[in-house]
C-alpha cells in the first residue's frame, strides 16, 4: 500500500509468516543482483531473493522502494 510493506514468506504446507511494516519503519533497503535487503535495524534484515517475487515487476518494486525509502533505499 502506499504506507505499508507486506512480506509473504511460505515453505510448502509447513511454515507461513507475513511481515507489515511502515515504509518508515524500515532502516534501509539495497538492491543486489539476486536479492532485495530490507533492514528494520541494524541488526535485522529480511532477505527477499528476486525469484520470489510474484506480483509486479522488479523494475515497479524499485521505483516503490526508491519513492517511499527515498536516501535510505540503494538500488543496482
Amino acid at each position: 500500500t502506499e504506507d505499508y510493506m507486506t512480506v509473504g514468506i511460505k515453505k510448502g504446507s509447513e511454515y507461513e509468516e507475513s511481515i507489515k511494516a511502515k515504509y518508515s519503519f524500515i532502516y534501509k533497503g539495497v538492491e543486489t543482483k539476486t536479492h532485495y535487503l530490507l533492514y528494520i535495524s541494524k541488526a535485522q534484515c529480511i532477505v527477499i531473493p528476486k525469484s520470489n517475487i510474484i506480483n509486479g515487476s522488479l523494475e515497479e518494486l524499485n521505483s516503490i522502494l526508491a519513492q517511499r525509502l527515498g536516501n535510505k533505499f540503494k538500488g543496482r
